[in-house]
C-alpha cells in the first residue's frame, strides 16, 4: 500500500509539471524574444516534457506496475538521462543567444558544443553491455558504474558555462534590465544544485523535475516582466515605454531646453526578411539597436524600438551642445559613421542602410501626434531619396 501511495504521488507531481509546462508553451509568443530564442526555449520545454514522460515510465517499471524485458528497462533509463542532457543542451543554446554569444551561429562552434552529447549517448549504449556508466539490476534498481562521473560532467557543463558567461556579462553590462535578465540565467545551475544535494540525503524523490521546472518558470516570468517596458529582441525600450517618455518629455519641455525627436527606419527591411529569412532580419534589428546604444551612450539620450523596423531617439539639445556643440545633423552623422563600422565588422553581404527624420520640440503645447508627424515627413523624404539611389535600399 505504501508503494502504491508513493508511486501515485510521484506520478501526480510529474503530471502536474507536465501540465504547467504545456501552459508555458502555450504562452510563448514572439514578443518576448527573438525567433531563435523562442525556438530553443520551446525545444528546452519539449525536452523537459519528454524527460517527465520517461521518468513516469521508469518509476512504474521500478515499482513493478508493469515489468518489460530487461533490454527495455535499459533503454527507458538511457532515454530518461539523455532527455535531461538534451534539456541542458537546449538551455545552453537559448541562454547563449540571450547572452549575445557571437559564435552561436557558427557551424563549427555548434558541432563542438554538440559533440559531448553524442559521446554521452554512445557511452550509455555501451553501458548496456559493460556497465561503464550504469547498470540495471533485475529488480529495476539503478546502479552507477565506474565512469558515471563522465555523465555528470557532460550534463553539468552546459549550465555551468552559461552561469560563468552570465557572471561575466553582468560585470560588463551597464543596463539594469539586462543585468536582471542575465542574473536569471544563472538559476539553471542554482536550483538543480540544491536538489542534487537533497537527493543525496533523500534518494528516490522527484527532485530533478521541480529543479528544472523552477529554472524554466523563473526565466519565463522574467521574460514576461521585461516585456512590459522592454523590447525582447533588441533589449531597447519598447513602444509602450517610448510613448510614456514622449508624453513626459513634452509636458516638461521649456523653450530654453528643447529636445530633438528622431525616427530611424531600415531601408528595404522586407527585402532582407524575404530574401535572407527572419533570422537574418532579427540579426539586422539587433545590430541597429547595438549601433544606437553605442552612439546614444555619449548623449544621455532615450532610445526605443518603435515597432517593426522603426526606432526612435530623444536627445535634449543641451546634451548635444555639451558634446562639442553638435547639431542634430552631427548626431545623425555619428549614427551613420557607427553604422558603417558595424556593417563591416559584421561582414554583412547585402545592402544595409537606414533613413532618419527628426523634429524639434520646444513647447509643451505640442502633441505626440504632431511630433511624430513632423519627424515622419523628413523620414519619408529621405527614404524616397534612398530608394532612388538603390533599388533595394540606400547606400550603406
Amino acid at each position: 500500500m505504501l508503494d502504491f501511495k508513493y508511486v501515485f504521488s510521484y506520478v501526480a507531481v510529474e503530471f502536474f509539471f507536465m501540465v504547467f509546462s504545456v501552459s508555458i508553451l502555450d504562452k510563448l509568443t514572439h514578443d518576448i524574444g527573438s525567433q531563435s530564442e523562442i525556438k530553443f526555449f520551446k525545444r528546452l520545454v519539449y525536452a523537459y516534457l519528454l524527460y517527465l514522460f520517461s521518468d513516469i515510465i521508469w518509476i512504474l517499471i521500478q515499482f513493478k506496475v508493469f515489468s518489460p524485458p530487461h533490454m527495455v528497462k535499459n533503454f527507458v533509463m538511457i532515454l530518461n538521462i539523455m532527455f535531461v542532457a538534451v534539456t541542458s543542451y537546449f538551455w545552453f543554446c537559448f541562454a547563449e543567444i540571450k547572452l549575445k554569444n557571437r559564435f552561436i551561429t557558427s557551424l563549427r562552434f555548434n558541432l563542438i558544443v554538440f559533440a559531448p552529447m553524442l559521446l554521452l549517448l554512445v557511452l550509455y549504449l555501451v553501458s548496456i553491455k559493460t556497465g561503464i556508466l550504469f547498470s540495471i539490476s533485475e529488480n529495476a534498481g539503478f546502479e552507477t558504474g565506474p565512469c558515471y562521473w563522465v555523465s555528470v560532467v557532460i550534463i553539468s557543463m552546459y549550465p555551468i558555462f552559461v552561469a560563468l558567461h552570465a557572471f561575466y556579462r553582468i560585470r560588463k553590462e551597464k543596463s539594469a534590465i539586462n543585468k536582471k535578465e542575465y542574473a536569471t540565467l544563472i538559476l539553471f545551475v542554482f536550483f538543480p544544485l540544491i536538489c542534487a544535494v537533497i537527493n543525496n540525503f533523500i534518494s528516490s524523490t522527484p527532485v530533478v523535475a521541480p529543479a528544472i521546472f523552477s529554472s524554466i518558470f523563473f526565466v519565463f516570468i522574467t521574460l514576461q516582466e521585461l516585456k512590459i517596458y522592454n523590447d525582447a529582441l533588441t533589449g531597447l525600450n519598447n513602444r509602450r515605454r517610448a510613448e510614456q517618455y514622449i508624453i513626459e518629455s513634452i509636458n516638461s519641455v521649456v523653450p530654453e531646453r528643447p529636445f530633438y525627436f528622431f525616427i530611424l527606419d531600415i531601408n528595404s527591411f522586407k527585402y532582407i526578411n524575404d530574401t535572407f529569412g527572419h533570422a537574418e532580419g532579427d540579426r539586422a534589428l539587433r545590430l541597429v539597436a547595438d549601433i544606437l546604444k553605442r552612439v546614444c551612450m555619449n548623449y544621455q539620450s532615450f532610445t526605443a524600438r518603435w515597432g517593426g523596423d522603426e526606432f526612435i531617439v530623444i536627445v535634449y539639445r543641451s546634451n548635444l551642445h555639451d558634446t562639442k556643440d553638435l547639431t542634430p545633423e552631427d548626431f545623425i552623422k555619428d549614427i551613420y559613421e557607427n553604422w558603417e563600422t558595424a556593417v563591416k565588422a559584421e561582414n554583412i553581404k547585402y545592402k544595409f542602410s537606414a533613413s532618419i527624420g527628426y523634429t524639434k520640440c520646444a513647447s509643451s503645447d505640442t502633441t505626440m501626434t504632431q511630433l511624430i508627424t513632423e519627424a515622419d515627413k523628413m523620414l519619408y523624404k529621405n527614404k524616397q531619396l534612398a530608394h532612388k539611389k538603390e533599388p533595394n535600399g540606400g547606400a550603406r
